[in-house]
């Protein structure tokens, strides 16, 4: 899983998984998901992150995710 902020944009991107995109559906207002050819959620973007969150970021950032 990768976390990306994008502060141009104030998008937060998060993938959950390789692959290509096949269908995407918006969820929420500001909020995209997409699938795989199989429909299993590849990521999710997620508009006006910082109003969001409540946080506003400065420069774009991005956070590998492991897992044990």
């Amino acid at each position: 899983m990768k976390l990306h902020y994008y502060s141009e944009t104030d998008t937060l991107s998060i993938g959950l998984k390789e692959g290509a995109s096949v269908n995407t559906e918006e969820m929420a207002h500001d909020v995209v998901v997409e699938f795989d050819a199989d429909g299993n959620i590849i990521s999710i973007d997620i508009d006006l992150a910082s109003k969001k969150t409540g946080s506003r970021h400065s420069g774009n950032k991005e956070f590998p995710w492991r897992s044990n």
